[in-house]
């Protein structure tokens, strides 16, 4: 069935291109015979007649020159181009992207709609001490709603073979990175000792495996930044994407095999303990 639309698809740009070339050569003859004949016999005499018909042979000539190297060439450029950035519409509306930021420290990103209009929340991150400091009052402001429940998930500060790269990467010590972590830690268990009085849910998991980007995923969006692979502090891509793109889908895949199922990836932290601090 798509070889003939195909088949009938050719046929026609055939078609196209057979009366496209048959109106050149009619405008090209055209100009060619005005020209001509404005040289001999009676144009000789008129002037002016003759100098009208030689520029309007020598328009028609032109213009059957520019309409076949735009039929050949032109056209057909613009039209893949035309068809790749319709290719590329479609994908990125596929994927659900709706925003691309250079660096995740871009002011434009709104924590604060990203909050308001959310009701299930799952963060994956190091330990985001800066992100913390900066959303701590959306944070709590989330929490204080009913009904709201919030995921954590951690590397976890018990695993040298998971902090052992981390620490590398990020160009500081292991007895660092774990207290930054356990300090990530003790700030959400006292976020959830707050949100328990509202009835919202505060989970936090440690995972057992080396991240490789972090995500603050909504009900109805993702927040997705990169990590970088130098040691140097580098600006990293954050994409916004949209509930039901792939993107988002892949997200809630991966927070499923994480934390959900019968074998979840990572171990549930709270509130099977508590924070001894």
């Amino acid at each position: 069935m798509n070889s003939q639309k195909k088949s009938r698809l050719q046929l026609l740009q055939q078609i196209v291109n057979l009366r496209t070339l048959f109106a050149v050569a009619i405008l090209a003859v055209s100009g060619i015979v005005l020209l001509a004949v404005t040289i001999i016999g009676w144009f000789q005499g008129h002037q002016i007649i003759s100098s009208l018909g030689t520029q309007v042979g020598g328009l028609l000539v032109v213009s059957a020159s520019i309409t076949l190297v735009w039929e050949l060439v032109g056209k057909r450029a613009f039209a893949e181009e035309i068809l790749e950035k319709a290719n590329l519409s479609r994908e990125l509306a596929q994927a659900g992207i709706v925003k691309v930021f250079s660096s995740f420290h871009e002011r434009e990103i709104d924590w604060l709609d990203f909050f308001e209009t959310a009701c299930e929340i799952d963060l994956f991150f190091l330990y985001a001490h800066s992100w913390r400091s900066a959303c701590r009052s959306e944070l709590r402001t989330f929490l204080s709603e009913p009904k709201r429940r919030l995921r954590v998930i951690l590397p976890d500060p018990s695993n040298n073979d998971v902090l052992t790269p981390i620490a590398r990467n990020c160009d500081m010590t292991i007895e660092l990175l774990k207290q930054r972590i356990e300090e990530a830690r003790d700030e959400f268990a006292d976020l959830a000792k707050r949100a328990s009085a509202n009835g919202s849910v505060v989970e936090i998991w440690f995972l057992p495996t080396v991240p490789t980007f972090s995500f603050y995923c909504s009900n109805l969006l993702v927040i997705l930044a990169l990590y970088t692979n130098r040691r140097e502090k580098a600006n990293v891509p954050t994409l916004v994407c949209k509930k039901h793109g792939t993107i988002y889908r892949y997200i809630r895949e991966e927070v499923a095999g994480m934390l959900e199922g019968e074998n979840p990836t990572a171990t549930k932290w709270h509130p099977e303990h508590e924070t001894t601090s």
